[in-house]
């Protein structure tokens, strides 16, 4: 069956807009006009057969193999038009109508009423299951319809659970997780292909002071406002994740630890420049940690120097980097 007649199914509304490629005519004809389109063709294929056989005449030899024709030519015509009821319907009319205003006629000539009741009996029995076996497929074809549509809802659904399983809802920055396998992309990199990796590790001075005084409402515009500062002057590539309440994590791949002190000099000075949000008075500080990767250098390992690194900015006075090259190994 030609894949346009897919579009083409009366009454059932399946295929309302998918008719892809009608194959008797142009395709910029709409369903409604494939529709007619077949339907005339029908008629006519219809019609063509049931004058045939009255111009053959009957016979008490001839009329049990036209009967027979007919049967098999509307039986052949059943599995291409399964889908196509209307259609079919208006074939076997076609051909049955010359037949029976030729017998209504001729009644007394010899083979008219076994024509006739041969034909009806045939063409009622083919058009009711052909019917039965329409409506199994237009089932059919709808519960695909919903299964792929209902698997696109999934895989849509999949995506964003995917992505807010990643996604710091506060931020809209990464959250750890997604960090961490950022890290682990990165470090696979590095040992496949030996370009650099470094990691800046983040965290919001005196934060707590922030939450206490103004609210966690303000507090939460600050790390807004953080992220939205810090990604500004991060790179294409650069992945930015938070990775608890005021620390944040930076993986840098293709930079070497100078050039990541050198990125995150920058990023401080950003945040130092003018406050996160109006109600501050004074603007927010960050401390900074920075570490290098090696070959052997594990996610764990370098998330831990990071944060060795930002311990000693801490410590000693906060609102400076502090970079720790990663510790050579035995």
């Amino acid at each position: 069956m030609p894949v346009g007649v897919l579009g083409i199914i009366p009454r059932q509304g399946i295929f309302q807009a998918q008719a892809p490629n009608p194959p008797y005519r142009a395709r910029s004809l709409s369903v409604a006009q494939q529709r007619i389109w077949f339907d005339f063709l029908a008629i006519v294929d219809g019609a063509s057969w049931g004058g045939a056989v009255t111009l053959l005449g009957y016979g008490q030899v001839s009329d049990g193999w036209l009967i027979t024709l007919l049967c098999g030519v509307a039986a052949v015509n059943a599995p291409q038009r399964a889908l196509l009821m209307r259609s079919y319907a208006l074939l076997l009319f076609a051909m049955w109508l010359p037949i029976a205003v030729y017998d209504v006629r001729h009644w007394e000539q010899l083979g008219a009423m076994p024509m006739l009741l041969g034909t009806t009996l045939c063409f009622a029995v083919l058009l009711f299951h052909v019917r039965k076996v329409n409506l199994a497929l237009c089932s059919n074809i709808r519960l695909r319809i919903e299964n792929e549509q209902l698997s696109e809802q999934l895989k849509i659904s999949l995506v964003e659970v995917r992505q807010q399983a990643a996604t710091d809802p506060l931020t809209g920055c990464g959250n750890r997780r997604a960090g961490e396998a950022a890290l682990a992309r990165a470090l696979d990199v590095h040992r496949h292909h030996h370009t650099p990796v470094s990691i800046i590790t983040m965290d919001l001075d005196f934060f707590k002071q922030i939450n206490d005084t103004h609210g966690h409402a303000v507090g939460d515009a600050v790390l807004q406002q953080f992220v939205k500062r810090v990604t500004g002057l991060l790179r294409s590539n650069d992945i930015l994740a938070r990775i608890g309440g005021e620390e944040f994590m930076v993986v840098l791949q293709g930079a070497t630890l100078e050039a990541a002190t050198a990125t995150a000099e920058r990023l401080r000075a950003a945040i130092a420049a003018t406050p996160l949000v109006k109600k501050l008075s004074a603007p927010s500080t960050i401390s900074l940690g920075v570490a290098a990767a090696t070959h052997s250098s594990t996610v764990e390992q370098i998330m831990v120097e990071a944060d060795e690194a930002l311990y000693i900015a801490k410590r000693t006075g906060r609102d400076r980097v502090c970079a720790r090259p990663r510790r050579a190994t035995a």
